[in-house]
């Protein structure tokens, strides 16, 4: 398939299937954002367990009237439940809270850049949607398998995804405002 150069032309099937494939690009990366949320709330549970957060019953019944509670919420892994915790179990959960904040971080931008970058520019968004995407499964799976070193790859792969929303966003707009859409 050829991609057209004219914003006039987005009715074509050709940008059709480009910006369906850039849709489907930014589904697998929320799809992969939700995966991540869904995991730390999992290691969350599994770290700030029932018998662990017990030792905080007395000061949060004595404060609260109740017992704290079993995820460790509001703590975000250097609060008052973190200090109790195995420098492992501290460890895993910082790396976890990391890859999920490294991710809410980015997400609105690299989004909203590859969506601009679409108007126009459609296949590059895509492309830069799916690079994005795999980085970014690279980087969850390497800092979560192996700590802050695992993440390199991911996060080469995810800025030069960020890059190319950049660049695609810029080369949208430019075209855009050279186009007859804007003066009709």
């Amino acid at each position: 398939l050829e991609m057209t150069e004219s914003f006039t032309d987005m009715n074509s099937k050709e940008h059709a299937f480009w910006l369906h494939l850039f849709f489907a690009g930014l589904f697998a990366l929320t799809f992969v954002y939700f995966a991540v949320a869904f995991s730390q709330r999992k290691i969350r549970g599994q770290i700030f367990n029932q018998e662990f957060m017990s030792q905080f019953n007395e000061d949060h019944q004595r404060e609260f009237g109740c017992d704290a509670a079993v995820g460790g919420d509001p703590d975000n892994g250097n609060g008052y439940y973190s200090t109790r915790l195995s420098y492992k179990d501290w460890f895993i959960f910082n790396n976890w809270q990391r890859c999920h904040y490294n991710f809410l971080e980015t997400f609105a931008p690299v989004v909203t850049l590859f969506a601009i970058g679409a108007i126009n520019k459609p296949i590059f968004s895509a492309i830069g949607a799916l690079v994005a995407t795999v980085g970014r499964v690279l980087y969850s799976l390497g800092y979560i398998g192996s700590g802050p070193k695992g993440r390199v790859l991911g996060a080469i792969l995810s800025d030069v995804g960020l890059l190319l929303g950049v660049i695609g966003a810029i080369w949208s707009l430019v075209e855009w405002k050279d186009s007859d859409f804007l003066s009709q």
